[in-house]
């Protein structure tokens, strides 16, 4: 058996027939429908990589495919489908198992229970890296360095904190949910707060350059020197106005206050107003390299984060609540470092 198709004890056969037709689709219970778990070839982006390293990842992904099977072994109105791939070359190893989950309804156009051929509803393991989970800050960095923004805190998962992930949204297709759980060494975290001074300090430095770049651009335009003086004189005055406040805070700012976790509100670094988690505010973090242990085999797991996402029907919400149940977490946090 190898970790690359992950075949064999780990999933099963396709879905069995189409269940059988009542008089009224509409008054079928759709968590009667017996599904089953298949796989899907694996999309491994692993090419140029050590062959053993490839068969490596793939035997771990079959142990966290055991777990997440195991978390919904018998799904109900529902078609299982597993994958796996590398999310880059860079150590350790950036990886996902993947899973989806299509459900059934009654197509009330024809009469007919139906598989839908999309899905909302999937789970992931994320291994050794944070994909949606939090969201990095392209054009914003602290000290130098990339920092990213969680998603707010949405209550806890069997004793670690539970965040809201991104697929939380109403549109003409329906309603989606998410939910994210960061699974590390104890005591222990990838990740590292954003101190507030920091932060106000590298919202200034942002800002400062930029009215840096904006005034250089007047220096290539074709103006009678006074005009072109005035309009730099105004856009600067426009510039400290804003500025000044933020230098007034980071002066009047205390030790403590400083020390501070930077809880972002909904402007996120393009604000400097800060929030409480309990209100939805979501921390600026730091990937912490320190965390990474450099002796371990790339292929290793040295954190995970488990994410899944969820529709608005019957059979998604049934899905959600025994997932939400059954996911052993502390299993998963047995296979880190190993």
């Amino acid at each position: 058996m190898t970790g690359v198709l992950l075949a064999g004890a780990l999933l099963l056969a396709t879905l069995s027939a189409s269940p059988s037709q009542p008089a009224s689709c509409a008054r079928n219970d759709l968590l009667s429908i017996q599904g089953k778990w298949k796989t899907l070839q694996s999309e491994h982006w692993g090419k140029g990589l050590p062959k053993n390293d490839v068969q490596q990842v793939g035997e771990r992904v079959e142990r966290l495919g055991r777990l997440f099977r195991a978390a919904y072994p018998e799904p109900k109105g529902m078609q299982a489908e597993a994958s796996w791939d590398f999310r880059g070359s860079a150590r350790p190893y950036p990886y996902a198992f993947t899973t989806l989950y299509k459900a059934w309804y009654c197509n009330t156009n024809v009469d007919k229970l139906m598989l839908g051929d999309e899905t909302g509803t999937w789970a992931y393991a994320f291994v050794n890296h944070l994909n949606w989970f939090a969201s990095l800050q392209k054009d914003f960095q602290v000290e130098g360095r990339p920092v990213f923004l969680l998603t707010p805190r949405a209550g806890e998962l069997k004793g670690r904190t539970a965040y809201a992930g991104i697929h939380n949204e109403r549109s003409n297709t329906g309603e989606k949910f998410s939910r994210a759980v960061l699974v590390s060494r104890p005591g222990r975290s990838p990740i590292r707060p954003v101190t507030r001074r920091a932060f106000l300090e590298a919202f200034l430095a942002h800002a400062e350059a930029r009215e840096r770049n904006a005034l250089a651009s007047y220096d290539g335009v074709a103006l009678d020197p006074a005009r072109k003086a005035e309009k730099q004189r105004r856009l600067q005055a426009s510039y400290e106005h804003d500025l000044q406040p933020v230098r007034d805070r980071l002066k009047a700012l205390s030790a403590q206050e400083g020390s501070e976790p930077a809880i972002l509100g909904p402007g996120g670094v393009a604000s400097t107003d800060f929030a409480s988690e309990q209100k939805g505010g979501r921390a600026l973090v730091f990937l912490d390299r320190q965390y990474f242990d450099p002796r371990l085999r790339p292929d290793v797991p040295q954190f995970v984060v488990v994410y899944w996402r969820w529709d608005n029907n019957v059979p998604a919400q049934n899905f959600r609540a025994e997932f939400e149940r059954n996911i052993d977490l502390d299993a998963i946090a047995a296979l880190l470092d190993r």
